[in-house]
């Protein structure tokens, strides 16, 4: 059995994989904001699953001081990690600093990931086979890389922001995908489908129909949940690095993403951005 670390598995699709990797006994160590909903979470995994093994950490993984602690954690009761699921994400509606005076879209979708992704290797190339899988948008298609509006800092948009971060996210995913070439170590990205999942229900008015028009004419959460829990551990995906997936099999992202200059360019701004915390 694989231990397997999931970011935002309290609900929609991340809960919906956790209970798929739960079912085949895997050993979950789930990752959230809300201490309440986490332990409920488990307890009602465990009982749909008969799984014992699955545990909860509280963090805001915005926050990057949350991150580089729940990590600490997570080495502390772990001897490895098999799987890394970087599931975690939301939209925000207005510009929001954290008190870490970082845009929380950024954080939380982007720099937060790279952050716990960096702090787990350690522990992955303990891993016969380690897997990175790492929850991006469609979205990302209508961004551009803007070195010096990362975080909105000369224009904010909720969907442009959200976008950016997903953008970037697939250009972590591909840098890191060639760094850890030779090792055991395979990262991926992946676009769940257009899932209702309670996405943009942290936000009013026109960010709010996002939800309503995915639960009505959008993907079926299993569709998501399924490509997410099959990048984790399916054999059909043994060796496979570098790429990035929707429901529809291995597609292409955008031509951005793939530019190394600029991802060479983003990895060192993210790296002087975290130098306190690696």
């Amino acid at each position: 059995m694989k231990n397997i670390v999931i970011t935002g598995a309290t609900n929609g699709i991340g809960r919906e994989t956790a209970r798929l990797l739960a079912a085949k006994q895997h050993h979950l160590h789930i990752i959230g904001r809300s201490m309440e909903k986490g332990e409920a979470v488990i307890e009602a995994l465990k009982r749909e699953t008969s799984n014992p093994n699955i545990f909860f950490y509280q963090a805001d993984l915005s926050l990057l001081e949350d991150v580089r602690v729940v990590a600490e954690r997570l080495g502390e009761k772990l001897q490895v990690v098999d799987v890394l699921i970087n599931n975690a994400g939301a939209l925000f509606e207005k510009r929001t600093v954290t008190k870490e005076r970082l845009e929380e879209t950024f954080a939380l979708n982007y720099l937060g990931v790279v952050l716990l992704t960096r702090t787990l290797l350690p522990l992955m190339r303990k891993s016969t086979e380690a897997r990175i899988v790492n929850v991006s948008s469609v979205g990302h298609k209508f961004a551009k890389f803007e070195p010096d509006n990362l975080q909105g800092e000369k224009k904010y948009g909720a969907m442009k922001s959200y976008a950016g971060a997903k953008l970037y996210l697939i250009m972590f995913t591909y840098e890191l995908a060639e760094q850890l070439e030779s090792e055991n170590i395979q990262v991926n990205a992946m676009h769940p489908g257009n899932i209702s999942s309670g996405f943009a229900m942290n936000n009013k008015g026109p960010y709010r129909l996002l939800h309503y028009f995915t639960k009505y004419a959008g993907d079926s959460l299993k569709t998501g949940a399924d490509l997410e829990a099959d990048l984790a551990v399916s054999e059909k995906y043994n060796g496979v690095t570098g790429k990035y997936f929707t429901p529809k099999g291995e597609q292409a992202s955008s031509a951005a993403s793939y530019n190394k200059e600029n991802r060479k360019t983003l990895w060192n701004v993210s790296e002087s951005m975290l130098v306190s915390y690696l």
